[in-house]
């Protein structure tokens, strides 16, 4: 069985890809385009004198259009309109709305904005039939995060002198140190960019450098302890604690994403001093 599921602050709607007919609930008979590869944006410029036409040196896709057709079955006329009310609230937010598809355990999301649903008049009846198109900006689907940590890098500790004067007479080598990278890997197959999330407190910023490519990505403002910056590399903006735009601290913008099947080696660096324990997560969502 299949579910599709629509999710935004308000709550979220499921609906089944099966049903015997006489449970209650949400199901959807149609869900179209969600595989489909969008059209080209980039324009094929024929040769005037000659056969065919220019090359394309690349082909940047569009913005995805799909629609679904839900069904809402209630235990009588109430019922019914309850659920499309709770429906409306969900989708009617303002904001963009998060369509997951499960496809028998494979799961793949989008974030989409909702272009139109209108729910039937049911006429005192029970059921509730929702066509629902929505845009989705970005045409990728994306895999649930995987998300992998990176501490602030510490010097290890050494050889202790005189060797072997230790209480059990080993040779001790001290504390263990921290080279404060973490590996993002995209198992997916379409490129995709991972977000960084690190948490304060740094008393100047910090510094993000993808070790595979070479990119930067530098931040230089005060992060106090129990605040968060989140950098979206796709969309190139930074936000503070999930509220305000802190993107204009940005100054090293050399955004990196990770190919199909790639690894990267990722450093997190401090600016200033350092309190508490900051951290760095990357956050790579497998794109398709």
């Amino acid at each position: 069985m299949s579910t599709l599921t629509f999710s935004s602050p308000r709550g979220s709607i499921v609906a089944k890809s099966d049903g015997d007919g006489s449970a209650t609930g949400w199901y959807f008979a149609e869900l179209i385009d969600w595989y489909a590869i969008t059209p080209s944006k980039s324009d094929v410029n024929e040769r005037q004198q000659a056969h065919g036409a220019f090359g394309v040196a690349h082909d940047w896709r569009m913005s995805a259009a799909l629609s679904a057709k839900l069904t809402y079955l209630g235990s009588d006329h109430d019922d019914a309109v309850r659920a499309t009310n709770e429906f409306n609230g969900v989708m009617n937010t303002g904001r963009r709305v998060t369509m997951t598809f499960d496809d028998g355990g494979i799961v793949t999301s989008r974030a989409v904005s909702v272009r139109g649903a209108k729910p039937n008049d049911t006429h005192g009846g029970a059921e509730v039939v929702v066509p629902v198109n929505v845009i989705a900006p970005d045409p990728r689907r994306y895999a649930p995060e995987v998300v992998t940590v990176a501490t602030v890098p510490l010097s290890g500790g050494g050889l202790l002198f005189p060797l072997g004067t230790t209480s059990s007479k080993y040779w001790d080598f001290g504390a263990d140190g921290s080279s404060g990278r973490a590996l993002a890997t995209n198992t997916g197959e379409a490129d995709t960019f991972p977000s960084l999330l690190v948490t304060g407190g740094l008393e100047l910023g910090f510094i993000i450098t993808d070790v595979t490519t070479g990119q930067v990505v530098r931040f230089d403002r005060p992060i106090p302890v129990g605040s968060s910056v989140l950098v979206n590399q796709r969309t190139g903006r930074a936000s503070i604690d999930g509220q305000s735009d802190v993107s204009g601290f940005l100054t090293r913008r050399e955004f990196f994403s990770i190919g199909p099947h790639e690894t990267h080696q990722i450093q997190f660096a401090p600016l200033g001093a350092v309190t508490g324990t900051p951290q760095l997560s990357v956050l790579t969502a497998p794109a398709y």
